[in-house]
């Protein structure tokens, strides 16, 4: 039952979180939206975190302690249990080792009430232990809506977001139990049901990256598994909803980021073991049929050919998946070729009838892009990299200054991947200081 008096129920899963918790809990006690109540459910911690919690409880009466009897392995379940005790209006999240800004929630309500909003977004920061800020994290206020975050242009963690109450019991919705994704299975369907979204773009919540964070989780098989059933439980509310084929395209992205992800920690660990099960995961998935895939073939060529290029690294046989004649065709064209992302980025130019770009990078990715340049007759209208070296080549060469006279309007091709976001900076500070326009392309 809603508690008129309480604007905003605050719910925090807690496990083994005696080093941070009381801290967090603060960081919400002290906010100048005073008509908040805060439910910490401990989620059968086995060191002193509850007895923390419990004495803040006698000090400060908005906490609310629930203590289950048992451990569920994830914030999934003690998040359901805190939206069935809330009485707030809206309902919003804090993991237990992070902290927020005093002003938050009463910015964010405010944004609600002025906006009519069933959801409220805010950006966010990254912070370390110490609280020194490692990344800043906002948003555009024009990709609020449910496919941004099905394809996961927002991020779809449940704690920089307050959500009006209605939304999870009208619709029943609650989150999956004991998979540590449960975010990336739930929360598309808030924004789903929700009629108006609004954003309060400014970093409110502080997000702990740490190494052994109490939130953080490595890439193991249960990881891999949650990733693929949080997918899973994607796809199937996008079907019972008869929606499917209309946001196809929008999983199939969310789908190949997740993959992506999956595939960059696996590089990283380096377990072999792991790399073979997710093989077999790629293998077996029955995500797409072809006639699915053949429609991404011809929707969104980009991001076709990164699952494909996923395939290719962990050894698929991709002709016992993409059986239809015209996908056969099109990989048949690319297969022998390699850096097939930058290749899918030229191609996209070449589709909007452009013939004329400049290329960032003379790396190893050249001679490839060079190749397809001349089998589609574009004209490489110079090479810049950012400080100019004895290269010989034969098109025009040197750094941005250079071309200074020639660039505007015009298309650039960065084909470096390790000094992309540098370039990308230097890049977007040339436009601002030359007031040029420039279409800047790449293979993220």
């Amino acid at each position: 039952m809603l508690n008129s008096k309480i604007l905003i129920s605050v719910i925090i899963p807690m496990y083994n979180a005696e080093k941070f918790i009381e801290k967090t809990i603060l960081s919400i006690i002290n906010q100048t939206l005073k008509e908040i109540e805060i439910i910490v459910v401990d989620d059968a911690s086995t060191d002193q975190s509850y007895n923390i919690v419990k004495n803040l409880s006698n000090i400060y009466p908005k906490i609310i302690l629930i203590k289950l009897n048992e451990n569920y392995g994830s914030p999934s379940y003690p998040r359901n249990v805190g939206v069935e005790h809330s009485n707030g209006k809206y309902i919003t999240f804090v993991d237990a080792d992070d902290t927020i800004e005093n002003v938050m929630y009463d910015k964010m309500y405010k944004k609600a009430i002025k906006d009519h909003s069933d959801i409220v977004i805010c950006g966010y920061k990254e912070v370390d232990e110490n609280g020194d800020i490692l990344n800043k994290k906002e948003f555009d206020d024009n990709f609020l809506n449910f496919s941004d975050i099905l394809e996961m242009n927002i991020n779809p963690a449940t704690w920089n977001k307050i959500y009006k109450k209605e939304l999870f019991t009208k619709y029943n919705v609650k989150f999956q139990h004991k998979i540590f994704c449960e975010d990336l299975g739930n929360t598309h369907e808030l924004f789903y049901y929700s009629k108006k979204n609004s954003l309060v773009n400014e970093p409110l919540y502080n997000y702990l990256v740490a190494l052994q964070g109490a939130s953080q989780q490595k890439i193991n098989k249960k990881y891999i598994d949650d990733i693929f059933k949080a997918l899973e439980t994607n796809k199937l509310f996008l079907i019972q909803n008869n929606i499917f084929k209309k946001y196809l395209v929008h999983f199939f992205r969310r789908y190949v980021k997740q993959l992506l992800t999956i595939d960059r920690k696996l590089t990283e660990c380096k377990n072999d073991n792991l790399k073979l099960y997710f093989k077999n995961l790629l293998n077996t998935e029955k995500f797409f049929i072809p006639t699915d895939l053949e429609y991404l073939l011809n929707s969104d060529k980009l991001y076709f050919s990164k699952y494909f290029s996923i395939l290719k690294i962990n050894h698929i046989n991709y002709k016992q998946k993409f059986i239809t004649k015209e996908i056969l065709n099109f990989l048949g064209n690319i297969e022998s070729l390699s850096f097939i992302n930058l290749q899918m980025a030229l191609f996209e130019i070449y589709l909007k009838k452009e013939k004329e770009l400049f290329i960032y990078g003379y790396g190893a990715p050249f001679k490839v892009i060079e190749q397809l340049v001349n089998k589609l007759n574009f004209k490489i209208l110079g090479v810049i990299e950012t400080e100019n070296k004895n290269r010989t080549i034969n098109y025009p060469y040197g750094n941005l200054k250079k071309f200074i006279s020639k660039i505007n309007n015009k298309s650039i091709l960065i084909i470096s991947e390790t000094f992309y976001d540098e370039i990308l900076h230097q890049i977007i500070e040339f436009k601002k200081e030359h007031s040029f326009n420039l279409n800047i392309i790449n293979e993220k």
